[in-house]
């Protein structure tokens, strides 16, 4: 009988374990991979017309990494497909882009590959392409080469288009923090980006100006924070096309912005706005089963196994209990006395 007690535990144990195991495996793999998988844009207008033709949808697909590996997106009448492949390592591989037209040709397709030197990118080169019935022609190309202090941050890229240049310097504060961004085209500056930022690192103002040959123009960005740290808004001020551009922010309950209302005020005034939809990435890839194909393997199997076990255990709990029965009957013909049952049978003669 005890050893009866000892193997109801060891079932129920069993049937607890497994499943603990099926939520816990659940849980890791949510918790690891809650991200954007759909996004909307549309314009805010009276005119149903241009709401229609600007509108888009994108899906985002992840991987079993939750990597991003494809974003699709369809426009009133084109639509745009990315691409994005990695290394072994980890490292992006390359990325591809595909338009489409409203027949489904192709009309502009872009692609970049990527080097690396001990795992640190070392050059990007990128190509764009036009169709042909299906054979595609190199129309352009450019290659970017990059170069990072003492620290690997990275201070400079140049990147080379025919008989031109662009450099891009990016400058940290002691934090690690960047606080500039110079660009320029064959020795000239183009661009300066530099930023004021909290004592938690949090980027405060951005302030963009332009380089011409007769003068310059800057524009500066305000950042605003929810008390959680979430970016909740964004404002920036041009008084040289006199109007006044804000970017708000819709949080949900776990601070993922779900929403990007844009409006600009004054002169020539626009409006439109961004949905999020977030999920759990996995979910949201036919690609990620395939990928994640030996995970699911691993799982499957283990669930398997445990299956099995509770099985096994069964049987071996009806065994012991018929075993158990027929030693009580034989048990109880072995007490008989068959002295008194021919005393008795010979007696009734």
């Amino acid at each position: 009988m005890k050893r009866l007690s000892w193997l109801m535990v060891i079932i129920t144990a069993t049937l607890c374990f497994s499943s603990s195991y099926t939520v816990s495996a659940e849980e890791s793999e949510t918790d690891d991979c809650w991200v954007i998988v759909k996004e909307n844009y549309e314009w805010i207008h009276e005119d149903e017309e241009m709401v229609e033709m600007h509108a888009s949808e994108s899906n985002l697909s992840y991987d079993s990494q939750c990597r991003l590996i494809e974003k699709s997106t369809i426009w009133y009448d084109m639509s745009q497909y990315e691409y994005t492949s990695f290394n072994d390592d980890g490292t992006i591989s390359n990325t591809s882009k595909y338009w489409y037209d409203s027949d489904g040709d192709v009309i502009y397709l872009w692609e970049e590959t990527f080097s690396y030197q001990d795992g640190v990118l070392t050059k990007r080169s990128w190509a764009e392409y036009s169709d042909n019935d299906g054979n595609y022609s190199l129309n352009q190309q450019q290659n970017t080469s990059y170069s990072y202090d003492s620290q690997g941050r990275e201070i400079l890229t140049n990147t080379t288009h025919g008989q031109s240049y662009y450099l891009v310097e990016t400058t940290y504060d002691e934090n690690g923090d960047v606080i500039r961004i110079n660009s320029s085209s064959n020795g000239d500056l183009d661009n300066m980006l530099e930023y004021t930022r909290s004592s938690l690192g949090k980027i405060l103002t951005e302030t963009s100006t332009d380089y011409y040959t007769s003068g310059q123009h800057s524009l500066t960005t305000n950042y605003s924070y929810a008390d959680t740290g979430e970016l909740v808004s964004r404002e920036q001020y041009d008084g040289g096309n006199n109007w006044t551009i804000y970017w708000n922010y819709t949080l949900d309950e776990k601070g993922n912005a779900i929403a990007e209302e844009f409006n600009r005020v004054g002169n020539s005034p626009w409006a439109s706005i961004t949905t999020y939809t977030w999920g759990y990435g996995y979910e949201n890839s036919a690609s990620s089963q395939g990928a994640g194909s030996s995970e699911d393997g691993d799982d499957s199997s283990s669930s398997t196994w445990l299956i099995l076990l509770i099985i096994i255990l069964i049987l071996a709990t009806a065994f012991m209990i018929y075993s158990r029965t027929q030693l009580d009957n034989v048990s109880t013909l072995a007490k008989v006395d068959t002295n008194k049952i021919i005393k008795k049978l010979l007696e009734e003669e």
